[in-house]
């Protein structure tokens, strides 16, 4: 009952105006409400006016809800009274008794006795009064509401991974530089109806696609439809810290659930998420989605195979047409030669288009000729307004590589530190820095993250492209292969986004570079991981591997291949036959 405790006494010592607020964020998901009017509070501040009732909501039917909020803890039955009676004095509220469809009063003392809350339910004769107290109140809010106890308390009850569609929504677009995902969803409702028959035919659905081209989108947008169909849903968005305790909280009553893991294969503690929902009994179905951009689907695949069969759907870009209705819908951008460019640019990726044309209408024509311009006129105009220093760019620089970052027990990191010469002490301060400028998100001081996914990728091509702040060559002398994932993962980032045959020759070079002088027990590693980008070296260590094999004698007229070929696996082999057509 600790945590109980902790918010009840985080609840009594709220100001008026906080407590109200708090108060109103949760009835209005409590009941499911459309709207809320708070009339005692100054806009834009908490400080509490005087008026009845404190706050209300109107129904379809043009009958209210009037809600009253009791936070005293000196005789609190006469001051709950007063405020019911209230409601129903002419100079204070002066609407009709038939108008009032109930009244709610929220209230934290808990010297209220039974026979007390009887006598004040049943205050107004044909009138609806419920009494809600601070017991009821904290026990909502642990269970049902614990984001509203973070954000209103500052009482953690979970690590904030989990939220609703609407909170995800939320979280995605507060901050401004996101190309936001609360754009209509346009020309995919065919998408969506093949979407959902995937989800209802098995328990997972990998949802496949490049970055930008609208996987989470789609899938928020079914997450919501499954709603209407009595199932919860919620949302990932994975910040670092270990789940185990909030998939457990969430998901251990009897339901339908729909659980969406956005870009699963960064997040943290995926196969406990998997072998949680694999090992439920039939009172709790939950259905999970996951997105995943092209390049880093085989190796998610690999993942989910250990638990589950699944379902697959890749996202297509959008037609030349569709990419034109964003734009003239979401942004009104209406110029044939900016649409056309524009539309040449994003080939079918609503994101890059949303980009593209919040850098047309800022900077005109000029900041639209390619997808570095575009990244750099607008991601480069939030660095410089922000007035970033060499310092924090490289620290943005190491969150954006390796994604969820826990400094201290991450190798890769801490030797990136060192060759930028930034001691610990000085990643968490700029870290804090980062996070108060919203580019970063910093949790408890163990975990830090980048916010929006493309600054992510702007930071990257910046680094690595365009300053050659860091040489790939050093990012895999300092990474390779321990961190062969991240590195490549960012590569790849790099070549599908900011793709051109200067870049391409550039990526190339670096990793044969580094490849050539690598340490001879390196050398396999490095075959397994870039044979396409040096087909001669990789055939040279393909025959050297066979050349060093053993040789052992059998009669080929008494051996089984059909028996034998399932053992035959030989990795380097198996890698050969990606050069059989050459």
């Amino acid at each position: 009952m600790g945590r109980i405790n902790a918010i009840q006494n985080a609840i009594l010592e709220l100001d008026g105006g906080t407590f109200q607020k708090l108060l109103d964020a949760y009835l209005y998901k409590k009941y499911k409400f459309n709207n809320i009017h708070a009339l005692g509070m100054q806009t834009g501040t908490n400080k509490v006016t005087k008026g009845v009732p404190d706050s209300f909501v109107v129904h379809e039917d043009d009958t209210y809800t009037l809600i009253m909020y009791g936070s005293v803890q000196s005789y609190p039955y006469n001051k709950l009274k007063d405020d019911i009676l209230s409601c129903f004095d002419p100079s204070k509220l002066d609407i009709e008794k038939s108008e009032i469809k109930n009244i709610i009063c929220a209230y934290t003392s808990t010297n209220l006795h039974l026979e007390q809350i009887k006598s004040l339910e049943s205050l107004i004769p044909n009138v609806n009064i419920e009494m809600i107290g601070i017991s009821t109140i904290s026990h909502d809010l642990l269970t049902y509401y614990p984001t509203i106890a973070a954000d209103f308390l500052q009482v953690p009850l979970d690590t904030g991974q989990i939220l609703t569609p609407k909170e995800f929504l939320c979280k995605y677009d507060q901050n401004g530089m996101n190309a936001p995902l609360s754009v209509s969803l346009t020309c995919r409702s065919g998408e969506l109806k093949q979407l959902k028959e995937k989800i209802d035919s098995s328990k997972i659905t990998l949802v496949s696609g490049q970055s930008g081209i609208g996987k989470t989108r789609l899938v928020i947008e079914a997450c919501k439809e499954y709603e209407e169909e009595d199932y919860e849903s919620f949302c990932i968005k994975n910040n670092g810290l270990p789940i185990y305790d909030d998939i457990r909280f969430y998901f251990s009553d009897p339901g339908n659930y729909v659980l969406f893991i956005d870009d699963a294969n960064e997040t943290t503690n995926l196969e406990y998420i998997f072998d949680y929902v694999s090992n439920q009994d039939q009172n709790i179905n939950i259905k999970l989605i996951v997105t995943v951009r092209d390049y880093a689907k085989q190796r998610l695949i690999k993942k989910i195979l250990n638990y589950f069969h699944f379902n697959e759907m890749e996202i297509k870009p959008l037609d030349n047409d569709a990419i034109k209705n964003i734009l003239v819908t979401e942004l009104g951008i209406e110029n044939d030669d900016y649409l056309k460019q524009i539309v040449k640019i994003a080939k079918g990726n609503p994101r890059l288009a949303i980009l593209a044309g919040q850098s047309a209408i800022n900077k005109g024509y000029k900041a639209i000729n390619n997808v570095e311009d575009i990244f750099k006129n607008y991601y480069g105009e939030i660095v410089d307004t922000q007035n970033l220093a060499e310092e924090s760019v490289n620290i943005l620089f190491i969150i954006s590589l390796l994604g969820a970052v826990r400094i201290q027990e991450n190798q890769f990191a801490l030797d990136l530190l060192k060759y930028f010469a930034i001691s610990d002490f000085r990643f968490l301060t700029i870290s804090h820095q980062l996070n108060e400028k919203e580019l970063v998100d910093l949790y408890h001081d163990e975990v830090v993250k980048i916010s929006d996914q493309s600054l992510g990728n702007y930071i990257l091509e910046y680094m690595l492209i365009e300053k050659k702040g860091i040489s790939i060559v050093e990012i895999l002398k300092l990474g390779f292969p321990d961190f062969k994932n991240k590195i490549i993962y960012a590569l790849n980032t790099l070549m599908s986004l900011f793709h051109s045959d200067e870049n391409q020759k550039y990526i190339e070079e670096q990793i044969n570079k580094s490849w050539d002088t690598a340490d001879l027990s390196l050398q396999e590693e490095y075959l397994y991981s870039f044979y396409q980008l040096n087909e001669e070296k990789s055939l040279q260590i393909i025959k050297r591997s066979i050349d060093e094999m053993d040789i052992r004698n059998f009669n080929l007229k008494e051996f089984n291949f059909e028996k034998q070929k399932s053992h035959i696996k030989i990795k380097t082999l198996d890698l050969g036959q990606n050069f059989r057509h050459n």
